[in-house]
């Protein structure tokens, strides 16, 4: 439950920090989120895992996008 929590807490003080920078650096802030949620995800760093994070809701989500 601590690993849960501290993912998500990790996910929220990234995206309000790619906000803070696309207003400093004035870019649409898609941008930053962008590169922070590669940095941040399973293919680089690794800090944040949507697997563990939301589990079967994840699988349910997709499963629904593409049916």
């Amino acid at each position: 439950m601590d690993e849960i929590l501290l993912g998500l807490s990790l996910v929220v003080v990234l995206a309000v920090l790619a906000r803070l920078v696309a207003t400093v650096i004035r870019v649409p802030a898609i941008v930053p989120l962008l590169v922070i949620g590669v940095l941040a995800g399973t293919s680089v760093t690794g800090l944040i895992d949507p697997q563990k994070l939301l589990g079967d809701a994840l699988r349910r989500r997709s499963r629904l996008r593409s049916a």
